[in-house]
């Protein structure tokens, strides 16, 4: 069995078996792993906060070839971020987070560009700058832009042409872009203003984003493209999103 050895972030731990656990790790070096943390649900459990959410760890652990499930040999922490996720509001922000990357990341192919953007996420959270909802949309942004589901909006995948900045951009139900005069006023508008923020998350740093202001339409209509956009790649909503939305109204 080889031995790989990686810092990792913790995303998700649930039972396996009468005394252990299985983990879902993005890791820096291999992307998303799936493990098995023997004996994690003993009195003896040596894996301690590290199985935690959003931990960040050093793992070791053994892949025997053809197993979808590597066995888990060391769990050190680097950073625990448990005062933060014990605030309820802020728990369901992260488990969205770790379902979102969860879902949308194959296993075994390694993303350092989104493993760094986690790091500055989770220290903007730590932060407290939240933003009202800056924060959960740049990342909705960039796992969908990473893994291909951010469309183009410059320009209208029915006619070809290019779209204007100031023009509105009407999104399809499947997550396509159409000009004005191939929608016939069908799906989410999108405005110039909130085509301009999209393009500022991708040209800013986490913090950075968070600290401008974010009008309530702007943020109304993000909210609404992300949904669209996510649930037409998932085909389905995820539960932690609607855990989510009733912790923040």
């Amino acid at each position: 069995m080889a031995l790989h050895e990686t810092d990792a972030f913790t995303l998700k731990t649930f039972p396996y078996a009468e005394n252990h656990r299985a983990a879902v790790f993005f890791t820096k070096q291999f992307g998303l792993v799936r493990a098995v943390a023997h004996g994690s649900r003993s009195l003896k459990n040596r894996y301690g906060a590290g199985l935690e959410l959003f931990s960040e760890v050093h793992l070791k652990y053994r892949e025997k070839e053809g197993r979808e499930m590597v066995q888990l040999s060391d769990c050190e922490l680097i950073t625990s971020h448990f005062d933060a996720a014990s605030q309820p509001e802020t728990a369901a922000l992260l488990a969205y987070w770790a379902e979102l990357i969860i879902e949308f990341f194959p296993a075994h192919q390694a993303n350092e560009h989104m493993y760094r953007l986690i790091q500055a996420l989770l220290d903007s959270v730590e932060r407290g700058l939240d933003g009202g909802d800056a924060l959960l949309r740049y990342c909705e942004t960039w796992i969908l832009k990473f893994s291909g589901f951010l469309p183009d909006f410059q320009s209208c995948v029915t006619c070809g042409r290019t779209i204007e900045p100031t023009e509105v951009v009407c999104l399809a139900r499947d997550g396509t872009p159409e000009c004005p005069d191939c929608s016939h006023s069908r799906g989410v508008a999108v405005t110039g203003l909130v085509r301009q923020t999209i393009h500022r998350m991708v040209r800013r740093p986490p913090a950075e984003f968070a600290a401008l202001p974010l009008d309530e339409p702007t943020r109304k209509t993000l909210e609404t493209v992300y949904h669209l956009l996510i649930t037409a790649a998932l085909e389905r909503e995820l539960k932690s999103y609607a855990i989510l939305r009733q912790m923040r109204s």
